[in-house]
């Protein structure tokens, strides 16, 4: 019987540490555009889940909503991607304090109304939300209750805490399921269990950023569904490479000495570069290619079209 796969996207500019890129012509246009016209050339659906906030303390949420704008109504022509809040919290415009970017970080009031928010914000675009996606897989014990209260149906996360479905260091894989918790059926990203460059034991999510295709493939017949995550920042922008990329040491030297204080220069001068032939995006398309050539063994969903809502 053929798997469902779910492909999904957070739509977000980079903040993170040394590879920090504040590039909103990248990854908050061009970068879903492209995904979305190589998912349709290829006969696949994408779940994008749009951060509705910057992320960072110097960009404002109205010239963040500029881009968010231009994006919304520009994916209005692709039938293949379903459209989804996913909130990081920082310089959202509320009536309380939002200054922490972790979702978890707010109390139950505030993360309600941050969800009904951001239904709102979606529906002046006709778009009805039904999924919902936390900045950093960072929940609280009241998460799924918040939720139901704010009329969501589902809900998409990383469950670190949990048997990881694909051990690359026992060479083992562990069906993942939906879990109903609260009346929320929960679909969990796709995880991995490896040793990672920082030489520690670590679980993350399945996707082209971490691993190459041959590396993980042959464990997806074991499983039960396959839920892939992508970020629209390393579509066309460089950052440091992690994990079983081939020539990692040269590759984050080549980022670190050459692209990361060329790009500085750049933006001091209003330039922002296009990488179009970044080692991530050659991954991501890998993946669904593999997926478009094996559409039989694969069905690539949206998360409400499965046998798994009833």
């Amino acid at each position: 019987m053929p798997k469902d796969i779910y492909l999904t996207f957070d739509i977000e500019i980079v903040t993170e540490k040394i590879s920090r890129n504040k590039q909103f012509l990248n990854s908050m246009l061009l970068a879903p555009l492209l995904i979305a016209k190589a998912l349709k050339d290829r006969g696949l659906k994408g779940v994008f889940f749009i951060s509705l906030s910057p992320k960072i303390h110097d960009t404002s949420f109205n010239e963040y909503e500029f881009y968010l704008d231009i994006l919304l109504n520009s994916l209005k022509s692709f039938d293949n991607i379903q459209i989804a809040p996913h909130i990081h919290a920082r310089n959202l415009p509320m009536a309380f304090s939002t200054f922490e970017d972790r979702f978890d970080r707010y109390n139950n009031m505030e993360q309600i109304q941050l969800l009904n928010w951001a239904k709102d914000f979606f529906s002046n675009y006709n778009i009805d939300v039904k999924i919902f996606r936390a900045g950093g897989y960072f929940l609280n014990n009241n998460y799924y209750d918040n939720l139901k209260n704010s009329g969501y149906k589902m809900s998409s996360n990383l469950l670190r805490n949990e048997v990881a479905n694909i051990n690359l260091i026992k060479k083992e894989a562990f069906p993942n399921m939906p879990k109903n918790i609260f009346g929320i059926i929960e679909f969990p990203v796709t995880s991995v269990e490896m040793k990672s460059v920082k030489g520690i034991v670590e679980v993350v999510n399945l996707s082209p950023e971490f691993f190459k295709l041959n590396s993980v493939k042959e464990y997806f017949e074991k499983l039960e569904y396959i839920n892939i995550n992508f970020h629209s920042f390393s579509l066309l922008t460089p950052k440091l490479i992690r994990e079983n990329h081939s020539f990692l040491l040269i590759r984050n030297l080549k980022y670190v000495f050459l692209e990361r204080p060329m790009n500085k220069i750049l933006e001091l001068i209003g330039i922002t570069p296009i990488y179009n032939h970044t080692i991530l995006k050659k991954e991501l398309f890998s993946y669904l290619d593999f997926f478009e050539d094996n559409c039989d063994n694969y069905i690539s969903n949206f998360f409400e079209d499965t046998k798994y809502i009833h």
